[in-house]
């Protein structure tokens, strides 16, 4: 983040508590679900991002 942006406590804070979600998020997947759904949630999210980031 800190190559993007400069780093303030908004940016911080809203990247350590995007990470914890979504953290929690693909654990609670990987606890009902297994790896697999895991790991294809976590491959999703990103195509997402990016897919938002070039369309900016």
């Amino acid at each position: 983040m800190a190559t993007l942006i400069p780093l303030t406590p908004v940016v911080i804070l809203r990247t350590v508590g995007l990470n914890a979600l979504l953290g929690l998020a693909f654990g609670w997947l990987f606890w009902r679900r297994g790896l697999e759904h895991a790991m294809v949630a976590h491959i999703a999210t990103h195509l997402a991002f990016w897919a938002f980031a070039v369309a900016l």
